[in-house]
């Protein structure tokens, strides 16, 4: 159907793309909510699948799907969900998450060691780098004591490279630094922040990428170190990205392949439920 709505003209395709987005939307939440119908459910997220990839959805539409997905899921059913997830949020132009959908995850058991599983299968890095994003977005007193935690975890386990962890170390210092102008690093999720930076800075491994995320952050080493209170690690990163050219080419391979290899857990769950 949505090949069929391709059009030589960009305006045409785009509004015809649209009608059946506006067909099918509807009917697809309506499906979700059938959480006693599991194989119906995991069918759902492959549709999203073909959907994210095809349709080029607009970030909002992005969203809407991703809540749905969480919503939806069950504790037998929501690696397919994850998986699920990882595809449409590579599609958002915005790498942040709904706050639904983080909080979904945090709640979910044992998710840590989901994604170490998926981790060396399939592309999760866009969704976890978005889940570290979102959780140091929300400060106040309605913010959840369990982000920070739930981000040192993801961070520590090795599930990301080492360019994907100074990433992510880059965001955490980007937050702190805010956080910093604004006074707010004695207490809450400024506290946190603070002890999770001084744990990895007493990391063999992670020090050194720390110190790489503190000239990517372009934050002022002198001043990070009065308010940690500590002196920061001066190691150079042993492995230096010297081929940028190799690295896109890893991408590009890895980017061809996302969509037919985060419909095959999807496939298998629908499998697995039908002969069960």
């Amino acid at each position: 159907m949505l090949d069929s709505a391709k059009s030589g003209r960009m305006e045409i395709e785009t509004r015809n793309k649209e009608d059946v987005l506006i067909r099918i939307l509807p009917v697809l939440n309506d499906a979700f909510m059938l959480r006693k119908a599991p194989q119906l459910v995991v069918g759902c997220y492959m549709l999203c699948v073909v959907l994210a990839n095809k349709a080029s959805l607009e970030d909002h539409v992005l969203d809407n799907l991703m809540e749905a997905v969480t919503g939806s899921w069950t504790q037998t059913n929501f690696v397919s969900g994850i998986t699920c997830l990882s595809v449409l949020s590579q599609q958002k132009h915005e790498k942040s998450l709904p706050s639904k959908v983080v909080k979904a995850v945090l709640r979910l058991d044992n998710v840590i060691e989901v994604f170490e599983e998926l981790s060396g299968r399939y592309a999760v890095t866009g969704l976890i780098i978005g889940l570290i994003r979102s959780c140091v977005q929300e400060n106040g007193k309605r913010s959840d004591p369990a982000r920070i935690p739930f981000v040192g975890q993801l961070i520590q386990r090795a599930i990301l490279s080492d360019s994907e962890t100074i990433e992510a170390l880059t965001i955490l210092l980007q937050a702190f630094s805010d956080l910093q102008r604004q006074g707010l690093v004695a207490d809450g999720m400024g506290k946190q922040l603070s002890d999770l930076l001084l744990q990895f800075n007493e990391s063999d491994t992670l020090a050194p990428l720390l110190r790489k995320a503190i000239e990517n952050a372009g934050v002022d080493i002198t001043q990070l170190e009065m308010t940690l209170e500590t002196v920061l690690q001066a190691d150079i990163m042993p492995m230096e990205i010297e081929d940028a050219d190799l690295l896109d080419f890893i991408s590009s391979s890895q980017t061809q392949d996302a969509f037919a290899v985060a419909l095959e857990p999807l496939s298998q769950a629908a499998i697995r439920s039908h002969l069960s």
